[in-house]
């Protein structure tokens, strides 16, 4: 009986090493999992720069606004230029023309983003006219000295008050010529041109936002 028990034993020691999966494993050592790389290691971190938004193509009839500002500031500039030429060189047409540009150029700007630049060009006339109306007082002076010494006060202050409103309104055109550009850009993104059909036949839609 013994050796029965002994042969069946043996079988069964047989079987669980022909078979090592079905055994459970009497390793003692616990399993640690990989732990992640902290944020003070050595190791370098990579971070990726925010993508950058490109700008809206711009659409046909916007216009620049550094064109505008260019187009007022290089009229000015080139016409108070050839006035000073046409002054030292004794020339009335040369100067004429200067004080023509100097006069009209400012607002070249305006008028290239589509505006009319009133309010510098009107603040120029009015100096332009302030400024003649001194010196056609001067003028009477030199033929009847005596009798307009008590007006020279009065039309030098009228000469000075002309220039200086000359002066500024340049520079409202000058300044006004970039935001006119802009302007005339929003304008027009502000309007919207889609085709429509209909049973009768087709057509154009313009919308806009106000």
């Amino acid at each position: 009986m013994r050796s029965v028990v002994a042969a069946v034993l043996v079988l069964l020691a047989g079987a669980a090493q022909a078979q090592p999966g079905l055994t459970p494993s009497l390793d003692p050592t616990p399993t640690v999992p990989a732990s992640a790389p902290s944020l003070g290691s050595d190791s370098p971190v990579v971070r990726r720069s925010p993508e950058r938004v490109p700008p809206p193509a711009p659409r046909p009839g916007e216009v620049s606004a550094n064109t505008a500002l260019t187009i007022s500031l290089g009229g000015t500039l080139a016409s108070w230029a050839v006035l000073a030429a046409g002054i030292g060189a004794e020339s009335s047409p040369i100067a004429l023309t200067g004080a023509l540009g100097t006069l009209l150029l400012p607002s070249a700007g305006s008028w290239y983003a589509g505006e009319a630049g009133g309010i510098g060009l009107t603040m120029r006339a009015v100096g332009a006219i302030g400024v003649l109306y001194a010196a056609s007082n001067a003028t009477e002076c030199d033929d009847y000295e005596a009798s307009c010494n008590n007006n020279s006060g009065g039309a030098g202050a009228v000469a000075l008050a002309g220039v200086a409103l000359y002066l500024t309104g340049t520079i409202v055109d000058l300044a006004a010529a970039p935001s006119a550009a802009r302007r005339h850009n929003r304008e027009l993104r502000a309007l919207s041109v889609a085709p429509t059909v209909h049973p009768g036949g087709g057509g154009v839609m313009v919308l806009g936002r106000f």
